[in-house]
């Protein structure tokens, strides 16, 4: 089993395992982000409608203070006005001095200390004379609210009644109001200006400020050094009541404060949460790459195996899906394309073994040895009809198991020969009765299995029959009766080239043999001379271990080797006496004038250093190029022994015959001058071996 990390060594696992990450944490990351987005912009807007009903309810709440401070007031002034003492009078907590001034002169204390107090405005004076109390903001000083109220004239003089006012008693229960909760901060600003701030810091109200809303009540979201805030504010009017500015009431929280506890609690719970289903995610992922890449891995590797060529690869998939139903035919494929190379490789033996050996054994052997590859059978017989007759035939087998093969001369009657043409295609024989004599007399390699016999023809000649035993009780298939047609009818085709290639050799070899006769009968000295030397030469060459190739480029020169002579005439060749010189050079111009006749003949190219060499000497001293030792060509070496020879056994007009023993003492009187001495030598043993032949069955020399 690979490790899990090595799964993921493929781009399709690689493919999967992100397809599963994408399509199970996109959804969840989605929605968690979408709840997480709904609970803050849910909460910030709880928070906004509380900070705007609070900033409501605060500046309520100083309204109040502001009134029962007047009534305080108001009482003090009617005690006052009854001649008795404001001390007497029941003082709101607010009020923590009182002070009478006259025709605006310093003022009087009367609860308290003394404090200063400010000028008035002429619009405040008009307020004042109404009869209604002026509250007067100043900022930085130790009564930032004083409460003013005109008294009745006494003596002639004018009175006005000042108050002072502790901020903190006005906006004490406003503040108390807003405490609580995530708040941040509670002031109070009159006009554009900080009356109180809870925190003793101006940020909130700076912030506030700096964002220019100017509705009455409501909410503003702004930036401060501290980081997004929310405020919420709400403007209490005091010009008619009171004759003094605007008081607006803040209330702040910062945005970082909203998620508390429960959105901290979510934040941890979905990290969890999404850790545990990225975990669950990719642990399912490697269930899921696994089964999809051990039988991927099994039909690349199988697939790779098969394009290297080992067409025995099967790949084992059970994955109860796709992938093993492409496995299924991933070996269907490989079985058939092994069939079909074997096919292909036993028609190519066939092939190699027309082109190589040209003969029928050949073509046999690579049948015998080929055949079970691509058709499979128990055992296998080929007949094979000799030519010239259709009544008797070669058999061919090969027992199950054995390397050699088994052969039989059979006789076919008349009934065998129909019984064989009836079926061109093919014929399957089932029960042993219905088999046809010459393979029940002949072979006994056939088993008792279902026979198939596959007629051989070629232009309508009939060349034989191929009969295999199938595998198993029931007759074979279409397709191995097919392939094994296949087979049968290369087969034919090898036999009939076979045929061909024998008869045009043949047919060659007596062209020759024809040309050297008609040489030779130019002269009736020279009857048979060339053929006669042909058979000294092959003998000398198997003695000296030529190769196959070499005997049959000696055995076509021999046969040539005089051709040359057509260009001498025949007076010359036929002449008793001494020839001139002139006439010595005609005749010594045959080797030339036989190459230039060979010479347009490809296939007699490499007989042609044998036509033009064979009267050149081992010592130099030859014609017609005077060629010595190894600069003559191996085969016209040998040539030459048994050219010499049969000249000198053979009668001339000029002479007469020489006998054997003579012959041969020439031969070995011009060892290492005339002929080559490894060559003389094995020509004068094989000679020698050939006389005590001829004296053992009571023959003498000629």
């Amino acid at each position: 089993m690979p490790a899990p990390l090595g799964l993921f060594g493929s781009r399709v696992a690689r493919r999967v395992l992100l397809l599963f990450v994408v399509g199970a944490l996109v959804p969840v990351a989605v929605m968690a982000t979408a709840s997480f987005s709904a609970m803050t912009t849910q909460l910030r807007q709880q928070s906004e409608e509380r900070l705007r009903q609070v900033s409501r309810n605060a500046r309520q709440a100083v309204m109040q203070q502001l009134i029962l401070t007047e009534a305080g007031v108001r009482l003090a002034a009617e005690a006052l006005n009854r001649g008795g003492s404001a001390a007497t009078a029941a003082l709101p907590a607010a009020i923590t001095g009182l002070a009478v001034t006259e025709d605006g002169g310093l003022p009087r204390p009367i609860v308290g200390d003394t404090f200063p107090v400010p000028l008035l405005l002429e619009s405040e004076k008009d307020h004042l004379r109404r009869g209604d109390m002026v509250m007067k903001i100043s900022l930085g000083t130790a009564h930032p609210i004083m409460a003013v109220l005109e008294l009745p004239p006494e003596g002639g003089r004018s009175r006005t009644l000042w108050a002072g006012v502790e901020g903190d008693s006005i906006w004490g229960a406003a503040e108390r109001f807003a405490s609580g909760g995530a708040t941040r901060d509670f002031c109070v600003i009159a006009g554009r200006e900080p009356l109180y701030c809870q925190s003793g810091r101006t940020l909130t109200t700076n912030a506030f400020l700096a964002s220019g809303d100017s509705a009455v009540s409501g909410t503003v979201v702004v930036t401060s050094p501290e980081g997004e805030l929310i405020i919420g504010h709400a403007e209490l009017f005091l010009e008619a009541a009171f004759a003094a500015p605007p008081i607006r009431v803040l209330v702040t929280e910062a945005v970082s404060d909203l998620y508390g506890p429960d959105l901290a609690l979510f934040r941890y719970s979905f990290g969890v949460a999404l850790a545990l289903g990225l975990l669950m995610v990719v642990l399912l992922a490697t269930i899921q790459v696994r089964r999809t890449m051990t039988p991927l891995d099994a039909l690349t590797e199988g697939t790779v195996r098969l394009a290297e060529g080992d067409l025995s690869t099967r790949v084992s998939v059970t994955s109860g899906d796709e992938f093993e139903v492409l496995a299924a035919s991933f070996n269907g494929m490989a079985q058939r394309l092994g069939v079909q190379f074997q096919t292909l490789e036993a028609g190519r033996a066939i092939d190699r073994a027309v082109l190589s050996a040209m003969n029928r054994d050949g073509v046999v052997d690579a049948l015998l040895g080929r055949f079970d590859a691509m058709v499979p059978c128990s055992s296998l017989a080929i007949l094979i009809l000799k030519g010239g007759t259709l009544y008797r035939a070669s058999l061919f087998w090969r027992h199950p198991g054995e390397e050699s093969r088994a052969e039989a001369d059979v006789v076919l009657s008349p009934y065998d020969v129909d019984w064989i043409r009836e079926s061109p295609d093919h014929r399957v024989v089932e029960e042993l009765a219905q088999r046809p004599p010459f393979l029940v007399d002949a072979i006994d390699a056939l088993g008792p299995g279902p026979l198939v016999v596959l007629p051989m023809t070629s232009q309508e000649q009939l060349l034989g029959a191929v009969v295999f035993e199938a595998l198993g009780n029931r007759g074979p298939d279409a397709e191995v009766i097919r392939r094994g047609r296949q087979v049968a009818d290369q087969t034919a085709v090898a036999l009939d080239a076979v045929r061909m290639v024998g008869e045009l050799e043949e047919t060659n070899w007596g062209a020759l043999r024809a040309l050297a006769r008609a040489i030779d009968a130019k002269s009736r000295w020279t009857a048979g001379h060339s053929e006669r030397v042909t058979e000294l030469s092959l003998r000398l060459g198997r003695a000296l271990g030529l190769s196959a190739v070499d005997l049959d480029i000696l055995h076509r020169g021999g046969l040539l080797h005089d051709v040359g002579k057509i260009g001498v005439p025949a007076r010359l060749l036929d002449h008793p006496g001494t020839l001139t010189k002139e006439d010595w050079d005609l005749v010594r111009e045959h080797p030339i004038i036989g190459g230039r006749i060979l010479e347009p003949i490809r296939s007699l190219a490499p007989a042609l250093p044998i036509v033009r060499q064979h009267h050149e000497r081992w010592d130099g001293k030859g014609y017609p190029f005077g060629l010595a030792g190894t600069q003559i060509h191996h085969l016209a070496r040998v040539l030459t022994v048994a050219d010499t020879y049969d000249a000198m056994a053979s009668a001339r007009p000029y002479r007469g015959a020489m006998d054997m023993s003579a012959a041969l003492a020439e031969i070995r009187r011009n060892r290492g001058t005339q002929f080559e001495p490894r060559i003389a030598d094995m020509f004068l043993k094989m000679m020698a071996e050939q006389a005590l032949v001829l004296s053992a069955v009571g023959q003498t020399d000629a």
